[in-house]
This record gives C-alpha cells, sequence and structure tokens, in this order.
C-alpha cells in the first residue's frame, strides 16, 4: 500500500509564526515602553532598545552588566524579565518561521504524490465525510469517527469479504444504526445471526418489538400475501420466471413458466387480491383441458404450449410440477395457519410510511436451500417491480433499506440492476455483502456485475484472498504516480540527490490478504473503504457484540413431521377426478366426474 504521505501542519504553522510575533511585540511593548524603571536615588531611567539588545547578546554583557547596575533591584528584576519574555516569544516566532520556510521550499523530500490515490487513515474518513455532511445532512453512524451524509445512504454500498474475513462484522454495524433510527429495512439471513438479533422500532416508540420473520419453515412466519403484490399479468409471468428454474432444454423451461403464469393470472381474475399459496398449487395440478379453457379466456400465450402433441404437453406439465418446489413450500408451510398467522404485503408496507413493522427478515433454509431460493428471488423480482413503480414515488426523507449478506448465494434477481438505479431517489439503499466478483458474474453477466459495481456509491473492502477480485480492485483503485528522492553517489564517488519517478498500484492484490481482515488486530477488523474524498482509507472496524434476542430458528411442525397430502374426502375425490381425465386420454377409461371451470372453485 503507498500510504498518504504526512503534510506538514502549514496552517499551524503560519498561525503560531503570527500569535507568537504578535506576542513578543505586546511583551516588548508593557515591559519596555509602558513600565518605568528607576535609578537606586529614584531617579528615572529611559529605556532604550540598545539596552534590551545588549542583554540579549551573548557577546555584549558587559555592557548589560552596566545597565543592570544602573537600576534599582526592583527594577532589575523587572528588566530580566521582560527580557526573557520578550526572547522566548522572539524566538518561537523564528522558530515557526525557519521550520515553515525550511519545510516549504528548502527540504527535499523521500516522496512526493504527483497523482492517483494513497492510502488514508480513521482521522481523514471522518474528516471526509464531515465535508459531506456540511454540504448535505447527517445521516447514519456506522463505526468510529465515521458518519454517513444523507446522500450517501441512497448512493448503496458494496462490501466485499472472503469466509472469515470480516464481512458480516462490517456489516452488523450499519444494520444496528438503520433498525435504531427506525427506518424500514428488509434483510436477507443467510445463516440466521440476523434473525437472532434484529429489531423493529417503530417511530416515537421507546422501547424495540419484534421484527417480522418471512420464512415458510420457521414457526414464527408470517404469511407472504402474493394476492396484494402482483397487480397486473407481466407480475405474474415475472414470478413464475423466478418460481421455475432454468433447465438443459429452454423450451421446456419456458413452456412451464408460462404455464404457471397461466395458473397465477387465472386466480388474480378469478379471486382478485384473495387467493393463496395454496389455491396456486391446486390450480398447477388441474386437468389439461381445464388448463387450456383457462388459457383461451385469461392467457392465450399459454395455447401454444397445452395444444401441442401430447408428449410435449405431459414434458411442460412435468417440467412445471418438479419446479414448483418453492410454491409447494409455502403452500404446505401457511395451509393449516392461514387464518392465525398475520400477512405480509410488500406493496402495502412499502407505500405505507407510518407502519410500526419497520424490519423484515428473509430467512434462507439450509435444510430447503432450492426452495428458499426460489421464494427469495420471486420476493426480491416483486420487490425491484413496485420500487420501479409510479406508485412509490420520489422523496428525499424516506428511507427503505435492504441489506443482502451473501448477495451472491441467491439466484440471478431480475432487474436488480434497474432497482439500484430508479430506487435511489425514491430513498432505497442498498447494502450488498459478496466474496468476489466472479460471483457476481457467474451468477448474472460480466456486463451486469460492472453495471451494479458502478452505481454503487462506496465500497468497503474487508480480507479478500489474492484472485480475480483482487486483481480487479487492484485494477479499480489504479496507480498512483509518486516521485522518490535517494542519496546515491556519483562516478566521482560524491553524494547527490537522486530523482526518481515511479507509478505503482496504490494497494497491491496480496495487500487484500495481508493487510485487512480480523486477524490483525484483537479489537476489531481492518477494511479499506473507498468511494469517499481522496484517498482510500484503511480503518479499524470494532467488534459488534449483538445481544441474541430471540433463538435462529423455531421449526415449523411440518418441518418434522411427515405429512399426509389427502387429508379429506373432498381432496381425495378431486384427485381421482383429474386421474380418471388422464386415463380417458389413453381411452382406458370414461372420466366418471367432469370438471369444468367453475367446479374448480366449488371443490376446494
Amino acid at each position: 500500500m503507498i500510504y498518504k504521505p504526512e503534510v506538514a501542519p502549514y496552517r499551524w504553522l503560519i498561525i503560531g509564526t503570527l500569535i507568537c510575533a504578535l506576542c513578543a511585540g505586546l511583551a516588548y511593548w508593557y515591559f519596555f515602553q509602558h513600565l518605568a524603571y528607576g535609578a537606586p536615588g529614584g531617579a528615572s531611567i529611559p529605556m532604550k532598545w540598545d539596552y534590551v539588545k545588549a542583554c540579549l547578546n551573548p557577546f555584549d554583557q558587559d555592557y548589560c552588566r552596566q545597565v543592570k547596575a544602573a537600576m534599582s533591584p526592583e527594577s532589575e528584576e523587572q528588566f530580566y524579565l521582560g527580557t526573557t519574555t520578550f526572547a522566548a516569544f522572539f524566538v518561537m516566532a523564528i522558530g515557526c518561521f525557519g521550520y515553515l520556510v525550511w519545510e516549504w521550499g528548502l527540504r527535499v523530500k523521500p516522496l512526493i504524490i504527483k497523482a492517483g490515490f494513497t492510502v488514508a487513515g480513521a482521522k481523514e474518513l471522518a474528516a471526509a465525510s464531515n465535508h459531506e455532511i456540511k454540504r448535505d445532512a447527517k445521516g447514519l453512524h456506522w463505526f468510529g469517527d465515521f458518519f454517513i451524509s444523507r446522500l450517501r445512504e441512497v448512493n448503496h454500498f458494496l462490501v466485499f469479504g472472503a469466509i472469515g474475513g470480516g464481512k458480516t462484522q462490517t456489516i452488523l454495524p450499519l444494520l444496528r444504526s438503520v433498525m435504531e433510527r427506525g427506518d424500514k429495512v428488509i434483510v436477507f439471513d443467510f445463516k440466521g445471526d440476523y434473525t437472532r438479533m434484529a429489531l423493529s422500532k417503530p417511530k416515537g416508540a421507546a422501547d424495540p418489538q419484534d421484527p417480522l420473520l418471512l420464512a415458510p419453515h420457521d414457526d414464527r412466519s408470517v404469511i407472504w400475501d402474493i394476492a396484494n403484490d402482483l397487480l397486473v399479468e407481466e407480475d405474474a409471468i415475472e414470478v413464475a420466471n423466478r418460481i421455475i428454474p432454468e433447465t438443459k432444454d429452454r423450451f421446456f423451461s419456458d413452456s412451464s413458466r408460462t404455464v404457471l403464469a397461466l395458473c397465477i393470472i387465472t386466480l388474480m381474475k378469478t379471486k382478485p387480491q384473495k387467493w393463496t399459496w395454496w389455491e396456486l398449487m391446486e390450480t398447477t395440478q388441474l386437468p389439461l383441458e381445464q388448463l387450456q379453457a383457462f388459457a383461451k379466456k385469461y392467457h392465450r400465450d399459454a395455447m401454444i404450449y397445452l395444444n401441442a402433441d401430447y408428449r410435449q404437453v405431459s414434458a411442460t406439465i412435468s417440467t412445471m410440477a418438479a419446479g414448483l418446489g418453492a410454491v409447494r413450500m409455502l403452500a404446505y408451510g401457511w395451509r393449516s395457519s392461514a387464518g392465525k398467522r398475520k400477512t405480509f404485503s410488500l406493496r402495502k408496507w412499502l407505500l405505507d410510511e407510518d407502519t410500526r413493522d419497520r424490519t423484515l427478515v428473509l430467512q434462507r433454509s439450509g435444510r430447503f436451500q432450492d426452495q428458499s431460493e426460489g421464494w427469495i428471488s420471486a420476493f426480491l423480482t416483486v420487490m425491484s417491480s413496485n420500487v420501479s413503480d409510479v406508485s412509490f414515488g420520489d422523496s428525499t426523507d424516506r428511507r427503505v433499506w435492504l441489506f443482502v449478506d451473501e448477495f451472491a448465494q441467491l439466484p440471478k434477481v431480475h432487474r436488480f440492476e434497474s432497482m439500484l438505479e430508479t430506487g435511489r431517489s425514491k430513498g432505497l439503499a442498498v447494502v450488498l455483502g459478496i466474496q468476489g466478483v466472479e460471483q457476481l458474474v457467474a451468477k448474472y453477466s460480466q456486463q451486469v456485475a460492472d453495471q451494479i459495481e458502478s452505481l454503487v456509491g462506496t465500497k468497503v473492502i474487508a480480507k479478500i484472498n489474492v484472485g480475480q477480485t483482487a486483481r480487479r480492485l487492484e485494477e479499480q483503485f489504479g496507480n498512483t504516480i509518486m516521485i522518490t528522492h535517494r542519496r546515491a553517489t556519483d562516478g566521482g564517488g560524491r553524494l547527490k540527490w537522486m530523482r526518481e519517478e515511479k507509478r505503482e498500484p496504490v494497494v497491491h492484490r496480496t495487500d487484500f490478504q495481508t493487510e485487512l481482515g480480523p486477524l490483525l488486530h484483537k479489537k476489531g477488523v481492518y477494511v479499506l473503504v473507498s468511494g469517499i474524498g481522496k484517498h482510500v482509507y484503511r480503518v479499524l472496524v470494532p467488534y459488534s457484540k449483538s445481544k441474541d434476542m430471540r433463538p435462529a430458528e423455531e421449526p415449523a411442525t411440518w418441518t418434522m413431521k411427515l405429512r399426509e397430502i389427502f387429508e379429506d374426502k373432498a381432496e381425495i375425490a378431486r384427485q381421482e377426478d383429474i386421474t380418471a381425465q388422464e386415463e380417458m386420454r389413453f381411452g382406458e377409461r370414461e372420466p366418471e366426474h367432469s370438471i369444468e371451470p367453475d367446479d374448480h372453485g366449488k371443490t376446494r
């Protein structure tokens, strides 16, 4: 690392020179012009500059002794005090002025920064942040003396850190400040750490309350009221695209997504803002004829897939069924407690500025990883569309935070980069934690990864192992052009100053591994902060000790007990009727019942 050279305090040297010179002048006036001096007989002695100069000159002490001998003891003591006071201030003024001249023009500096960044410390970071705050307004406290301006809050944050590199420890103090201020915040909890310490502090409340938890595998979870979050057909299409994963054969994944979108649109048309995840799962299991009827009436894009060859249709339906793990998880997880649990509508929550529920935790299940990733990706996609909507207007006072630690562990979130761009003016602040840029490139693309990075105003780098991310950050920080001076001998053996101009990386790629992280200091994590002021700042983030307010997880009943899929006679009859419809297509038997679109609502 190329550290910022120590700069002489020129301002204080100039101020010190002027103050000392002024004090010397005042001392001379007071002691030698204002006060009177007398002889032993009482006669007055006029004070002259020659007397003072003689006593200050070490080579003219004989004359000084003659001057003092002519004075009374009181006047001699007064004269001694005046000369020493005047001499002290005069010498200090000359010293400050001499050091200023030497430092400014005579000293050969070993290092001169010509262009590029340098690495500064916590003092410079606080000064740069305070400079922003003076032009804008004071925002959140992060760590130490580092405060964020209100404008910087919505410029988003990107925190880099390898496993065990201090990334989470860096994010925690910012998250705590957000929750204590009472801002609305959504937290993606990858390991359960944030569920333990999260709190919700309504405006004007003295004590915090428990946050909302959205996790179908947890017994404390609220129910995602998706019926109130999807308004138009395009919303349904986006959610279907996130729920059904990509397959090797793109045709069948696209066709199954279209059929799932048909099922969602059907419920939006027939039961507006009142349908549930269980009803969505039931709709996906309807006979082909009924799905065809719904497609003809509500979503004609699905007809091309449902009216194709039966083998092709069967592959489409089976692909959809295989990809509905997230829907089944939400349907079975919330079916038995539908009337008992609190519901959560993301759209209503975003638009309600006075809601008492300020914090929502999205908890990923390590046991049901694929299903969790599906519904969380769908949730963030719905959030992206709602943030971009006109109803969520611009605001300088609103703050809605999104904390996504281990962002690369999520499936691809559609239009995430556009949410970062449009959400800035609407009060959306995003904090992303990733292990490396290569994860973003693998999940999205090089172009989208570059765009996400360019939309982030503040980057914080904890310990990173040497690799692609370290090389990329080294290139982003750029090279520093510096001039160095060193003593060397010329051809004649004489010492002389040699001037050299060098170009070196401000932070070498190995520095991200050796100079950062939690193992360098027992009280905290060393990180680099960039994007503020004229430097890159190496600072210490103190360890955060969060109080565990609740367990990380309380398993729901369905996660511990093998469920009975068909619990009632009506459900069994419905499934038998569907089977009869399918067997009829092969000519094995006639159907016992006929299911019409209107009968679907009755059988449920």
